[in-house]
């Protein structure tokens, strides 16, 4: 099952097909984890492979 929901009501603007960032410097994988009772391996596993996922460094 490849089902995630985003609660997007405060991104005015936001539309189907824009680009949504999960982590970044500022928001990052170990954060989210802690604050959802998970383990940041648990988050990059649970990304399906028919998603398309690219990796920035930045």
């Amino acid at each position: 099952m490849d089902l995630l929901s985003i609660d997007i009501t405060n991104i005015p603007n936001s539309k189907i097909g824009d680009w949504c960032i999960f982590w970044d410097k500022n928001n990052s994988i170990k954060n989210l984890a802690m604050r959802n009772n998970l383990i940041s391996y648990e988050l990059m596993t649970r990304i399906s492979p028919r998603v398309k996922v690219i990796y920035k460094n930045s």
